[in-house]
């Protein structure tokens, strides 16, 4: 279940890590994700699989863990929803480009994501799948 205060704790923790550089493990689009969902919700959807400190690290992790990509960890974590249904705080798959593309997180019309330039932010007509954080 969502805190009550889940909207501003959510907003804060994106623009903690919109702040941040990108760094493996700290601060990237997986404990981006991670971390808004832990903040709405207590859950973690990344526990046992953080300290990772580089690309490789991460496939590892993900790997040790049983899924081929986050989009599979997402996928048997949360339930999939129609992309209507979708709401702030939930969570958007962009068309997957390789084994670590997370979801964005869903803030409106728009999605907030990292990659290894800085913060992504999507326009929802670019999100394929979606998934709801309960």
């Amino acid at each position: 279940m969502r805190k009550p205060d889940w909207p501003s704790r959510m907003l804060d923790i994106l623009d903690e890590h919109v702040e941040r550089p990108f760094a493996w493990g700290v601060s990237d689009c997986g404990i981006l994700f991670a971390d808004a969902v832990v903040a709405q919700t207590g859950f973690d959807p990344l526990a046992g699989m953080r300290g990772y400190r580089t690309k490789a690290g991460a496939l590892r992790v993900l790997r040790r863990a049983g899924f081929a990509s986050v989009a599979e960890l997402v996928a048997a974590r949360f339930e999939e929803i129609p992309l209507a249904q979708a709401g702030r705080g939930d969570l958007g798959l962009p068309e997957v480009a390789d084994a670590l593309t997370s979801p964005a997180v869903i803030t409106g019309a728009l999605a907030v994501s990292k990659d290894e330039n800085g913060p992504v932010t999507l326009s929802r007509s670019l999100i394929k799948r979606a998934f709801k954080v309960f």
